[in-house]
């Protein structure tokens, strides 16, 4: 089992392809005002410190923005996909662009719904893609991580939910004094599944160039959650399947947790009627993939003794879409908040 297979994007991507066009003569570089280095016209931030560049005619012209790889999770900018003017026949310009294959672009573009086309990691990369999209008759919009709200603390995990009167009593699992949520104040219920794969894996340190792998296991979870959001708070409140007491749902309640967690939709829908349903996450994640990639945690299970003279580690792996879920939960929200 080769150890970084873990790194090979999927096909859809494309092939790899440099960031930076080669060849620049001497004269058509751009030397950063900050560190004083000699950049490519391409570049609109310096490729040694970050700091933006300065620009000249020439540089205006092939100024290209240098976009973040999907699975880096740093605070930067997403630009979205609003309209596409069908005047212009440009696609594989676009998605050299945005360095994806034409048939995902193209997927993105027809799926009729604001999509992530692009990260970049700062404004100014932001700004840069999207007018060089506007050229190729791509209508998009930029938004930062601080504005999506994308915070670990913004997500309130509810542990049990109670209908009383004009309101919803919403209990989190950090057993904090319930918050209040009025019927006619909520706006927006995002519903997916949470998929985690985890893989352990126990080697033996040899002298070669690899561990010898003793034991490899590889599980996979599968979980409904539900994002509810209200006008008058900010905060994201996840209902989670696994860890939620349906015990508000009285003789409605059954053994499977699919037909709760519709119940629950069901319910919250008859309280306010006003609330908009979102269940397009399951049937975009793909694409969404593209720009906001699956978070990868790995922890190592530390060394063992095995024998006299013997030892082994283990390493377990966790590849979850959670994060990514987020992103799309909290745009859908940003985007229901602005048109509201």
């Amino acid at each position: 089992m080769p150890k970084d297979n873990e790194n090979i994007l999927p096909g859809f991507v494309g092939p790899a392809t440099p960031s930076e066009s080669a060849g620049f003569a001497p004269s058509e570089m751009i030397r950063c005002d900050n560190c004083l280095r000699a950049n490519p016209p391409t570049r609109a931030s310096c490729l040694y410190c970050a700091a933006k560049l300065p620009v000249n005619e020439s540089s205006t012209r092939l100024r290209r923005p240098s976009l973040l790889t999907p699975d880096k999770l740093e605070a930067g900018y997403t630009t979205i996909f609003v309209a596409r003017d069908q005047a212009h026949d440009t696609l594989s310009d676009v998605a050299e662009l945005l360095k994806v294959a034409p048939d995902a672009l193209e997927r993105i573009l027809y799926a009729n719904q604001p999509l992530p086309l692009a990260r970049t990691a700062t404004s100014d990369e932001a700004q840069l893609l999207t007018d060089r999209l506007h050229d190729l008759g791509i209508d998009s919009k930029f938004i930062s991580d601080e504005e999506l709200g994308v915070e670990e603390n913004n997500v309130i995990r509810v542990r049990s939910i109670c209908f009383e009167g004009e309101t919803i009593s919403v209990r989190s699992a950090r057993r904090d004094e319930p918050v209040e949520l009025k019927y006619d104040e909520l706006l927006l219920l995002v519903r997916a599944r949470l998929l985690t794969k985890t893989t352990a894996v126990k080697e033996r340190p040899t002298r070669g160039a690899e561990n010898e792998i003793l034991d490899a296991s590889e599980f996979h979870a599968d979980e409904a959650v539900l994002d509810l959001y209200s006008s008058s708070y900010s905060q994201t409140f996840r209902i989670a399947a696994n860890s939620f007491d349906f015990s508000c749902l009285g003789n409605q309640k059954t053994l499977l947790v699919n037909e709760n967690m519709s119940t629950i939709v069901q319910l919250i829908q008859s309280h306010a009627p006003q609330i908009k349903l979102d269940d397009s996450y399951n049937l975009v994640r793909h694409m969404v993939e593209l720009v906001w990639g699956w978070q990868k945690a790995t922890k190592s299970d530390g060394w063992r003794r095995d024998g006299p003279w013997r030892f082994t580690v283990g390493a377990t792996t966790t590849l979850s879409n959670e994060n990514q879920f987020t992103r799309y939960s909290r745009l859908s929200y940003f985007l229901q908040r602005r048109n509201s």
